[in-house]
């Protein structure tokens, strides 16, 4: 029986304090201020962008110191696509459209002969892979195919590719 009335007594105190003392306000406002000055400062340039210069570079410009016209003016590439006024020979077409072929690499199923993914399908030897070109319809034959080395052929002409090997 001691033991309810000493709790009893002990916690009287603590709440007629509680009681009588105004509770203190804490403002939404007051509260998270700082906090929201911080994500102004940070997201000022995302919500509110400065706008761009009227006047600003190119960045994709390549410049050069040299003036046009003059006998140092740099060069086509030597894989710029050139109009020669005539059509292109079948060993001149050849490693243009290799070039576009995306090669996956080989695969390899127990016995069977070696497969080439290109463009995300497989190809074996002799399989012939359709390509547009310039609005026409052009058929390159897989003419050898080994881990290390791709022969491709368009009619008489043949590119042959050296694979990487995997590590």
């Amino acid at each position: 029986m001691k033991s309810p009335r000493l709790f009893f007594l002990l916690c009287l105190p603590a709440a007629l304090c509680a009681a009588t003392s105004p509770p203190v306000k804490t403002s939404a406002p007051d509260r998270y201020a700082i906090l929201r000055q911080r994500i102004d400062a940070l997201f000022k340039i995302r919500t509110d962008p400065p706008p761009f210069p009227v006047d600003s570079p190119n960045p994709f410009h390549l410049s050069t110191d040299v003036a046009p016209g003059t006998a140092d003016t740099p060069k086509p590439l030597a894989h710029a696509r050139v109009d020669l006024g005539r059509p292109l020979t079948d060993a001149e077409l050849l490693p243009r459209l290799a070039a576009g072929l995306r090669l996956g690499g080989v695969i390899e199923l127990g016995d069977t002969k070696p497969r080439v993914l290109i463009n995300q399908r497989t190809y074996r030897e002799g399989d012939i892979i359709s390509i547009v070109y310039d609005k026409q319809s052009l058929k390159l034959l897989v003419k050898a195919l080994d881990t290390e080395r791709l022969t491709l052929a368009l009619n008489d002409a043949e590119l042959a590719i050296r694979l990487k090997k995997s590590r």
